[in-house]
């Protein structure tokens, strides 16, 4: 069975992972100028906050520079916090159309009723871990760069494309 789904690239991102104490954390994000999302699972901005203790911070590769000196050098000040900029390990992928929701349904165990509109968390897609960020109009994946055609692969064969 064929799916409606177009398979596209995504450009490369600025990624940061922050882990740590939610209060240094916040510290760290609001004085790099970041907003924070104000629930578990979501995105305020550019920050995901993907568990208790882990934030993912995801630009527009153009502001790399920037971003990752502003939030290394807040970090550095707070013991209880770690940065790490990961923007060249990680590959994306966004699936959109009809068919995008059945495909995932597919690849992950996630009950993706419960993944709404800009929600976004870390799960196995295809046996890879990966970020799924939901859009209005389908959904990102990302994961490790060096799995990525492994995932990529693996949607093509889901929606029929060989």
């Amino acid at each position: 069975m064929r799916y409606q789904v177009e398979i596209t690239a995504l450009e490369p991102r600025a990624i940061i992972e922050l882990r740590g104490d939610p209060a240094a954390a916040a510290r760290c994000l609001t004085a790099a100028g970041l907003r924070l999302p104000t629930r578990p699972n979501h995105a305020g901005g550019e920050v995901l906050w993907l568990g208790p203790r882990r934030w993912l911070v995801m630009a527009p590769i153009e502001r790399e520079s920037t971003i990752v000196a502003s939030l290394l050098t807040a970090a550095a000040h707070e013991p209880m916090l770690v940065a790490a900029h990961v923007s060249d390990m990680w590959s994306g992928l966004a699936l959109r159309g009809p068919g995008a929701v059945e495909i995932l349904a597919q690849a992950t165990p996630l009950d993706l009723d419960h993944l709404g509109d800009g929600a976004a968390t870390m799960t196995d897609v295809f046996s890879v871990p990966a970020l799924i960020r939901r859009g209005a109009d389908g959904f990102e994946l990302w994961c490790d760069r060096s799995l990525a055609h492994h995932v990529r692969e693996s949607v093509k064969v889901a929606v029929g494309i060989r």
